[in-house]
């Protein structure tokens, strides 16, 4: 019984000096197109900023297709949901070119909800 005790207890300390040590900073993700959460957290973020942004004036009218992404971050958030950032280049139809930037929440239920966009001036540095 003294086993199962000390073991419970090793593992509630352990436990708590797990979470005693994160830091809260932003971890690079490396970009992988057939992740299937990275694609469908990225897919879904344009699907939402893109239009929000054309409504605010911030994007030209326009069928906007994903270029290149610059940059992903994560950071853990309280009840196993994690935030990412991404950075990416867009293009139009006609040719004009936009960098992006948004936060999706993704929840510990795996759904997901747009924190912010923002359009940036294309010689930014690719950060959030």
């Amino acid at each position: 019984m003294k086993f199962f005790i000390l073991l419970a207890l090793s593992l509630a300390f352990c436990g708590l000096t797990t979470a005693q040590d994160f830091n809260g900073d932003w971890q690079p993700v490396n970009w992988d197109p057939s992740n299937r959460l990275l694609s469908g957290m990225m897919n879904f973020g344009l699907q939402q900023a893109v239009p929000e942004a054309i409504s605010a004036g911030n994007l030209p009218q326009g069928q906007w297709s994903l270029v290149h992404v610059n940059l992903i971050t994560n950071q853990p958030q309280a009840g196993g949901a994690v935030d990412y950032n991404f950075n990416v280049n867009l293009q139009d139809q006609n040719g004009n070119k936009a960098h992006l930037g948004f936060m999706i929440n993704n929840s510990a239920n795996g759904s997901n909800s747009l924190l912010f966009w923002i359009v940036l001036p294309l010689d930014t540095p690719p950060s959030i």
